[in-house]
């Protein structure tokens, strides 16, 4: 389906030498793509450690089995939602981690690659959008059933909000014709003004609207996170790569969750004069690429890369 195409991988080199705490650990790159970012870090561990990739996309993670055949010692590769990481690495009797990548753009496979409807720019595509091609509902279904309200509900969530209501009404009326990459442009140009349409940005973020909720980004990130910053050894790092305000927002509301029992504590402090050793995360401030790997690859320039750190304080 894409196997010619290639992905640029974005920030590798301050990637591994925030990622990689221990040359022996174990690593999981929790969005194996085209293998870029794994790669690099294979290159940096030793032969003791162990380095486990996932990837739901089964077209994307058979391309990867293929790749990566010749560099299969110590290294491990899952067909799986990383929603299911602790359940996955269970089976392995694997309970703890050094460290662990997100990627959370869509790779160039993905977006240029043709039957996805990924992207607004392959017209005649179907509107499928699912990286888990055993999901039963793909964009068509969600673009032809949903109301008016939740519709609009979705697009104020993705900063859509002074064209929510004007998109979801659209979308209503074209009910249910709504099939192909097309159709859901048209509705897109009956919805933004045209001075505004030549940002590319609203229909890269109405499209993105849609495939977060297809595959239900947001929850599964979410979950994933959580598990794998609870199966990470102290001072062992998470590194993360975002392309939106909504999955930023996904890991401020995780590590506030977490690190919550770790400032309750800390304020209790003056009351209960008892040494404790509590755990806590750390975040640091995003580092973003330089202008000449953007220069070199245009999808770079929404990213950010975010190191989270656990980390033990005595209080």
């Amino acid at each position: 389906m894409y196997d010619e195409l290639e992905h640029k991988p974005i920030l590798t080199e301050e990637i591994v030498k925030n990622l990689i705490t221990d040359p022996d650990g174990i690593y999981v790159d929790m969005t194996l793509g085209d293998c870029g970012h794994f790669l690099e870090i294979k290159k940096n561990l030793s032969n003791k450690a162990i380095l486990i990739g996932f990837d739901v996309d089964l077209h994307a993670f058979n391309k990867a089995q293929k790749k990566l055949s010749k560099l299969i010692s110590n290294c491990i590769l899952i067909n799986s939602n990383f929603k299911y990481l602790k359940q996955e690495l269970t089976d392995y009797k694997i309970f703890e981690i050094t460290g662990l990548l997100y990627d959370l753009g869509l790779s160039s496979m993905q977006i240029d690659a043709k039957a996805r409807g990924f992207s607004f720019q392959n017209e005649n595509e179907k509107l499928d959008m699912r990286f888990d091609l055993s999901l039963k509902k793909d964009a068509s279904y969600y673009l032809n059933n949903l109301t008016f309200t939740e519709w609009k509900n979705i697009f104020k969530r993705c900063d859509l909000k002074l064209f929510a209501s004007k998109l979801a009404n659209n979308i209503i009326k074209k009910q249910p014709f709504i099939t192909t990459a097309k159709d859901l442009n048209k509705i897109i140009e009956l919805s933004i003004p045209k001075y505004l349409q030549k940002q590319k940005k609203y229909f890269q973020l109405v499209y993105l609207c849609v495939r977060i909720l297809v595959n239900n980004e947001l929850e599964n990130f979410s979950a994933s996170l959580n598990s794998g910053l609870t199966l990470l050894k102290v001072f062992g790092k998470c590194c993360i790569l975002t392309f939106n305000s909504l999955e930023e927002k996904v890991i401020f509301n995780t590590l506030k969750k977490l690190n919550k029992d770790f400032f309750l504590q800390k304020n209790l402090k003056k009351f209960i004069f008892q040494d404790k050793e509590l755990i806590f995360f750390h975040l640091s401030k995003p580092i973003q690429p330089k202008p000449e790997e953007i220069a070199q690859n245009s999808r770079a320039r929404s990213a950010k890369l975010w190191v989270i750190t656990k980390k033990i304080e005595r209080i």
